[in-house]
């Protein structure tokens, strides 16, 4: 139902985002599943995600069972849905300049604040918002994991340490 190309370009996806493609059964069970829905690589990458939920997350996770995280604030995350434009090649978002440097600026703050207390941090937002926060953070090489809310899972404990505001 996928191309090679199209399986290749989800694994690169995911590790480009630094998560182990080594669940290859559970990848390609997901790729199985959603594919009939869609062929947008992106979409299906972060369908992936969501079920190596458990492998995604462990890295960050201390020996408590903790997540420490920086919630993205409501009105950054408005702003990046309303920017999301859709094409019949995929998704990407469109905000005005000075619009994404005050996110960028926002987030480079927060993380300047907490980095002290987190040693690898960590940004939470809405699974709609999540790749292109990600790839919006990566233009500006803010190396940061950007993850949702429904790719944690439930047995884990969340504790934020601080939040992402507008500048």
């Amino acid at each position: 139902m996928l191309s090679a190309g199209a399986i290749q370009k989800i694994l690169q996806n995911l590790v480009r985002e630094q998560v182990s493609v080594r669940d290859l059964l559970t990848i390609v069970e997901t790729l199985a599943d959603y594919a009939a829905l869609t062929k947008d690589t992106d979409l299906l990458t972060e369908y992936v995600r969501q079920r190596l939920s458990r492998s995604l997350v462990k890295p960050y996770v201390d020996k408590d069972r903790t997540l420490k995280v920086f919630s993205v604030a409501p009105q950054i995350e408005e702003l990046i849905t309303k920017g999301i434009n859709q094409t019949e090649y995929g998704s990407y978002l469109a905000l005005e300049p000075v619009q994404a440097q005050r996110i960028v600026d926002g987030a480079k703050k927060a993380l300047e604040k907490g980095a002290a207390s987190v040693e690898q941090p960590v940004m939470l937002c809405s699974s709609t918002a999540r790749r292109h926060l990600k790839k919006l953070l990566e233009r500006f090489q803010i190396n940061v994991a950007v993850l949702a809310h429904n790719e944690i899972p439930n047995s884990l404990k969340v504790h934020s340490v601080g939040a992402i505001g507008l500048i």
